[in-house]
């Protein structure tokens, strides 16, 4: 089953969003309130959204670019929308839960060329709805003062091309990031510089006044500068101990907002050392933080968004099994398999039996998945749950299963191996077949791999077949299988020659 697909129907892409986010744009100009085309729009920017999950979107030169793939604006309510946010100077617009259809026609609203706060800098203009939709200005912008000015240095890019907590697109990178620097005041910043060199009851008074200036924070709904906060009292240098109040301190301030910040952070780069950076500073941050990410990763379907989410999950302890479990309980396949990847890199004595129901997904993506956690895991239960498989109904699942078999070298996996291999006519499951035969090294194996890369007068095996067939026999090593390397070094088919002399040398 493609990956694309979901019982049949076509699943929702990054331009059918944006597609339905610029019909309802168009309509906030011209539907009186909440008419039933608004509501429409609004409701099917929604339903894509739920199947998408977090969307990451940027404006470039000439259109919009997702997950590195470029959408062109050039005509229609596209390329209106397009225009509505360059004037606005926003580069990027961030989602991760479906917004509500009142705050999504609001934010539509206000970035109408009519709207009142049209000549507000940025972060005046969308005051409000940073917690629901994330955007980032480009650089150059005026800062409001107060409040809004914190919010406006947060969602800035500072210069062009930088953007808040890393790299939203593109390769990851392991060049050194920019070094963290909050958008906190400037007497907060001085406040928490005091308190770590604070001792006795003067450090406890100084804490007492960062986490009222937090409060205030929150109360206003910066949760972005609390984030910051957040950072400056946890970050410590590579292998340096926490201060052990600043980083008590962190954790009480990290609430459900502020988690969501701070994983949006995590979600949006693509360097590597700023992942590593952020995965130490969420180890430190407790229940809060895990629960964040746990919601991010069920909902990811950019790779490298579910690749860091996984990573800073699987060092989250006892916590993150709770959280996979509970994920592979979902009703939403894309949840379920996120879960169930997360389980196999945790790992430990009892995973098997939580993969067990997900094993009887109906959707083949799942129980591939779940085949190679399985793979991760390994032991006995494992091993066992993997022989079952050879018999599922999908072919790259059957394929799968056999690769694992072959890497957790099960031996009593032979028999079954070479039965799929005899009655089996999948291309890939007898290319993983054999292989996983050559990894277990069964003599037994020798004659029907051997009949399988011969094949018969009219049915000629194909290219793939035959060099894992050649593969194998060479992982096995008898004699005969010497032999036949002989007289492939003479093939017709120039990929066979060479492999079989690389094997006779």
């Amino acid at each position: 089953m493609a990956d694309f697909s979901l019982l049949g129907t076509p699943m929702a892409t990054p331009i059918d969003f944006l597609v339905a986010l610029s019909r309802a744009y168009a309509l906030t100009g011209t539907a009186p309130g909440q008419g039933p085309e608004l509501a429409e729009a609004l409701a099917s920017c929604g339903d894509e959204h739920e199947e998408l999950g977090w969307l990451v979107a940027r404006l470039v030169e000439d259109g919009f670019l997702v997950d590195r793939e470029e959408f062109p604006a050039r005509d229609g309510d596209l390329a209106v929308l397009f225009e509505a946010l360059s004037n606005a100077g926003i580069v990027e617009l961030r989602f991760q839960e479906p917004v509500p259809p009142e705050t999504l026609a609001e934010f539509l609203r206000r970035l109408h060329p009519d709207s009142e706060l049209e000549s507000a800098p940025g972060s005046a203009r969308f005051q409000g709805l940073e917690g629901a939709i994330g955007l980032s200005f480009r650089g150059g912008m005026q800062d409001p003062a107060g409040m809004a000015g914190m919010v406006h240095r947060l969602f800035s890019a500072g210069e062009e091309g930088f953007e808040p907590g890393g790299f939203a697109s593109g390769s990851p990178t392991t060049e050194e990031p920019t070094a963290f620097h909050s958008a906190l005041p400037s007497d907060l910043e001085e406040t928490v510089d005091s308190f770590f060199s604070a001792k006795g009851q003067e450090k406890v008074r100084l804490g007492e006044a960062i986490a009222a200036a937090a409060a205030r924070l929150q109360e206003s709904r910066a949760q972005g500068t609390v984030a910051d906060l957040v950072e400056a009292l946890a970050q410590t240098p590579r292998g340096a101990p926490p201060d052990p109040e600043a980083l008590e301190l962190a954790t009480r301030l990290t609430t459900t907002p502020v988690a969501s910040q701070l994983v949006g952070r995590l979600g949006s780069t693509r360097n590597e050392v700023e992942k590593e950076r952020l995965i130490r500073l969420s180890s430190r941050l407790g229940r809060e933080m895990a629960l964040a990410l746990a919601d991010a990763l069920g909902e990811a379907r950019d790779r490298y968004q579910r690749r860091n989410f996984m990573d800073a999950l699987a060092v989250q302890g006892s916590v993150a099994s709770e959280m996979a479990q509970r994920m592979v309980e979902d009703p939403r396949w894309y949840v379920v398999r996120n879960g169930v990847a997360l389980l196999g890199e945790i790992g430990g004595e009892d995973v098997a039996s939580h993969l067990t129901t997900a094993l009887a997904s109906g959707d083949s993506r799942v129980r591939r998945e779940t085949v190679k956690s399985l793979s991760k895991v390994g032991g006995e239960d494992a091993a066992m749950l993997l022989l079952a498989m050879l018999d599922d109904a999908e072919p790259d699942v059957r394929a799968r299963a056999c690769q694992a078999l072959g890497l957790l070298r099960v031996e009593r996996a032979v028999k079954p191996l070479l039965r799929l291999l005899e009655k089996d006519g999948n291309e890939e499951v007898q290319v993983e077949s054999m292989q996983a035969l050559g990894k277990l090294g069964d003599p037994g194996a020798v004659a029907l791999i051997e009949r399988k890369i011969t094949g018969r007068f009219f049915s000629r095996p194909s290219r793939a077949v035959r060099l894992a067939g050649f593969r194998a026999l060479a992982s096995i090593g008898t004699p005969h299988a010497k032999n036949l390397f002989k007289k492939a070094s003479k093939d017709s088919d120039p990929d066979v020659r060479r492999l079989a002399l690389g094997l006779t040398d």
